[in-house]
């Protein structure tokens, strides 16, 4: 009776171990339009070489290229701003008066800001039609090589360009028929790391022109690589 026992309970166990696992399934979504303007707020958190640090604030976005983030304390008031378009970069700190203003391309490689600068590429996938599920080779408008990852939906799951930067999306949720992700992260290849975590986004919306271009009226203004910190 024992014998007949054991051998019945162990081929439970086998067939408990060797069960396939349950893969959660990506959720369908029926994406309609792409993001041509985007409001959020924002949860950050930058991860670099000299450290780390989390704050709030919210993001502007205008396709293609202009965007402004402004950063904030617990308490509401902003810390910084940062204009981008095309090529420029612009570090409003409101509390010093002064503006870094200048070119992206200018700094050097290990720049932080450089992650900054990169906004129009990372916000790329967001202004495009979903592809086809997989990967897929291509150059980015720059005419850099890079490497897109599809998930079933057709939407970015992963993008990485042959210098090393990546680009990371998760939990994309539709507004307004765009497909907009709750998380965007990028890694620059030299271990500095920014990750927003956007919060209840309004897509396609008019914005006004100030709100994607800087005001340095009364302000000084500097060379972008003269910033040091905030």
């Amino acid at each position: 009776m024992l014998k007949p026992l054991l051998l019945l309970c162990g081929t439970l166990l086998l067939a408990a171990c060797v069960r396939p696992s349950t893969v959660p399934k990506i959720q369908p979504l029926a994406v309609t339009d792409t993001v041509r303007t985007l409001t959020a707020g924002v949860s950050l958190s930058i991860h670099t070489q000299r450290g780390g640090v989390s704050a709030r604030g919210y993001l502007v976005y205008q396709q293609p290229d202009s965007f402004r983030l402004v950063i904030t304390t617990p308490f509401g008031a902003t810390v910084a701003e940062l204009y981008g378009s095309d090529d420029s970069l612009s570090v409003v700190v409101p509390g010093k008066r002064t503006v870094y203003s200048g070119s992206i391309r200018g700094l050097l490689p290990q720049s932080p800001l450089r992650n900054w600068g990169r906004m129009r590429w990372v916000m790329t996938p967001l202004t495009e039609r979903p592809g086809t599920p997989g990967t897929r080779e291509r150059l980015t408008a720059e005419g850099v090589p890079e490497t897109v990852v599809y998930d079933a939906n057709g939407l970015a799951e992963r993008m990485t360009t042959a210098s090393g930067v990546e680009a990371r999306y998760q939990g994309y949720r539709l507004y307004n028929g765009a497909a907009v992700p709750d998380v965007i992260e990028v890694a620059d290849g030299y271990g500095d790391t920014v990750k927003l975590t956007l919060d209840d986004p309004e897509v396609n919306q008019k914005l006004d022109e100030g709100m994607v271009h800087p005001d340095s009226t009364g302000y000084e203004v500097y060379p972008l690589d003269e910033f040091k910190g905030f």
